[in-house]
């Protein structure tokens, strides 16, 4: 079998779109491990670091998702970053 072409770095960074999915998929992942192990998540709100339940913070995650997929290009509309 012939070995797959490699992807274009540079398309793939310029275009954001993956990138920011497997970013997101990466989060989402470790927003779950956090709640697994009954741990908090460090996340960046009003300009101070918080520590949230992981059950917050995958709200938060989904809320997110909703505001960009009713107003793309909205961001995270909670006001928070997540760090996990």
């Amino acid at each position: 079998m012939a070995a797959s072409p490699k992807p274009d770095i540079t398309a793939l960074m310029s275009s954001g779109n993956e990138v920011t999915l497997a970013m997101q998929r990466g989060i989402r992942d470790a927003i779950v491990r956090h709640k697994r192990a009954n741990l908090p998540v460090v996340v960046w709100k009003e300009n101070r670091i918080v520590k949230i339940s992981a059950d917050e913070a995958l709200a938060e995650m989904d809320a997110a998702d909703l505001a960009e997929q009713t107003d793309p290009g909205q961001g995270n509309a909670t006001g928070t970053t997540l760090n996990a």
